[in-house]
């Protein structure tokens, strides 16, 4: 069973997957220029080292491509894109990946329990032969949507898309998916694409960034103010209480205030641990 402990202890190595892979510098993660320091670079992105050979080629395709190289016995494979897509975006956490194509479609692998890569089932991706490429499923956004960012939580997946509104899947133990209730979304048939509702950010608010954390998400709004919602274990939602908030009707859109960050300020990134 997953267990917080194993994807702490582990996240560094499924990081560590990407850099010995290189996909930072071969799958066009990086700006133009290359640096991962410029502005636009995401901490998402993995730099190959010195002694890594990041001219070697690829060994897997997101999409119908062949899987051709293996990184170490047991044939831990690195994705990259097919010839025709770059990838924009690269997110890991809770034992698994997604990628953001760039016509905007996403990815998911790795492992899953309660609908996290958001395929309608339960089954992990990625482990067996033949998952991968053209056989592996996008995430169904729901119609002429497409996404410009991804992040990962624990047991849960959110994701900002082309119109601004946020979409969230997995497991909703503490209303992290912030949809008013406590119910998992991803593992069955019918509950993506235009029937998983966008969350309730308030009248008039869409978002700039999603961070999804341990049981939890925050949403940078256009306007510079930070939400939170999901569980409220000591405050981390920052509303001076520990009342979780998601998980229950009337929680979201205007009722959920903004974090208090001082007079006059608003935020520029936010991160959920």
């Amino acid at each position: 069973m997953l267990t917080r402990a194993w994807v702490r202890s582990n996240l560094a190595c499924a990081v560590a997957a990407l850099v010995v892979c290189g996909c930072g510098a071969r799958s066009g993660l990086l700006p133009p220029d290359g640096d991962a320091t410029a502005p636009g670079a995401t901490s998402h992105v993995s730099v190959p080292p010195p002694d890594v050979d990041a001219s070697a080629p690829p060994p897997v395709s997101l999409d119908g491509g062949t899987e051709d190289a293996a990184i170490d016995a047991e044939d831990d494979v690195c994705p990259s894109p097919p010839p025709d897509e770059k990838v924009l975006h690269v997110a890991v956490g809770g034992g698994r990946s997604c990628a953001i194509l760039s016509g905007g479609a996403v990815k998911c692998w790795g492992y899953v329990a309660g609908g996290f890569l958001g395929l309608g089932d339960s089954r992990a991706r990625g482990s067996a032969p033949g998952e991968m490429g053209a056989n592996l499923p996008a995430v169904n956004l729901g119609t002429a949507r497409t996404a410009v960012e991804v992040s990962l939580g624990f047991e849960h997946t959110c994701a900002v898309l082309n119109d601004g509104s946020i979409k969230c899947w997995g497991g909703s133990f503490y209303g992290e998916l912030g949809l008013g209730d406590t119910n998992t979304r991803g593992n069955q048939p019918g509950q993506m694409g235009d029937a998983l509702p966008a969350v309730d950010l308030g009248t008039g608010r869409t978002a700039v960034a999603v961070s999804a954390g341990d049981d939890l998400s925050c949403a940078l709004l256009d306007d510079g103010n930070v939400k939170c919602w999901g569980n409220n274990y000591a405050g981390v939602l920052g509303q001076g209480d520990t009342v979780d908030r998601g998980g229950l009707p009337g929680q979201m859109g205007d009722a959920l205030p903004p974090v208090d960050l001082g007079t006059g300020r608003t935020a520029t990134a936010i991160s959920a641990g």
